[in-house]
């Protein structure tokens, strides 16, 4: 059977209609097929690592493959950032790969940044499903997200931080700071629905993301010794004009990233100004040194 040429264009622009369609239902797969098969694998000389596919072999699961780090080159970009072979980007909404991409390139330009990733070696062991890297070298570790029942130990003596439970549907999660050697506590912050949290190295302060539902997530900095609570946005005005955002004030939104490698007294964290202008500058990174009290400008 021969088409005519009515028939036919109509054919093709049927052909084409489906293809639009396919490609708006999926733009983040086509999307991240760029960034798996091509703009990811032009890095692996700079950053020092092979790319390929990682086979996952998980107790219990069936056997999976996917791109990923398949090698690390010792000393290499990847190697000092803490990424290891077997890595693979990981999000809950897909689009991994182009966020390993983005962020990479947001950590080349001095930006506080961080990527998930599950282990091919840590899913056949049994190990936790995926971990968060830090992907800018001075940041020590990322913190960890509390759920009730955990119990986040400090790496120096004796004391803990406890998650405790909602009595009710709508209460708040409690952080009580515990001594585990005598068992006594005290109440130190409480958050509705999420929030994350990493000790200082010398295990004299606490830095909390509290992150609520609908709401700007908030930094704070506990000294766990002298029970005294820092809130690092309050400093940025003793900032120059041009390194801060124009207006600081409680709805802005704050995320500690973590403590600095080697500097126990300083935490990295990022400011966002969600309300400047189109083309103004709405992200800001800082170290807060807090010891002075200060935010430093890297």
């Amino acid at each position: 059977m021969q088409l005519g040429a009515p028939q036919l264009v109509v054919v093709l622009s049927g052909l084409l209609a489906v293809a639009i369609c396919f490609w708006a239902l999926q733009p983040y797969d086509w999307e991240d097929l760029y960034y798996r098969d091509v703009a990811i694998p032009r890095m692996q000389e700079s950053y020092g690592f092979g790319w390929g596919v990682v086979t996952f072999r998980c107790h219990g699961a069936p056997v999976h493959t996917f791109h990923g780090i398949t090698s690390v080159l010792p000393g290499g970009k990847l190697s000092r950032l803490g990424i290891r072979a077997g890595d693979v980007p990981f999000t809950q909404h897909g689009g991994g790969y182009a966020v390993l991409h983005h962020r990479l390139q947001a950590a080349e330009q001095g930006h506080f940044s961080d990527v998930d990733v599950v282990n091919a070696e840590d899913c056949f062991e049994g190990k936790q499903e995926f971990r968060t890297v830090p992907l800018h070298p001075q940041i020590r570790e990322m913190p960890v997200f509390l759920v009730a029942g955990t119990l986040l130990l400090s790496p120096v003596g004796s004391q803990a931080v406890e998650v405790t439970r909602p009595l009710r549907e709508n209460d708040s999660y409690g952080l009580r700071l515990i001594d585990l050697r005598d068992g006594d506590s005290r109440a130190l912050w409480s958050y509705r629905d999420r929030a994350s949290a990493t000790w200082s190295s010398d295990g004299h302060w606490l830095a909390i993301t509290d992150d609520p539902f609908g709401a700007p997530s908030r930094c704070r900095l506990f000294n766990v010794e002298r029970q005294v609570r820092v809130d690092p946005l309050e400093r940025l005005p003793s900032l120059p004009v041009a390194m801060r955002p124009s207006a600081v004030n409680d709805r802005m939104p704050c995320k500690i990233v973590g403590w600095v490698r080697d500097e126990p007294t300083r935490v990295a964290l990022t400011a966002f100004d969600f309300s400047a202008a189109r083309g103004e500058r709405w992200r800001f990174d800082y170290f807060f040194d807090v010891a002075t009290g200060r935010p430093v400008l890297r």
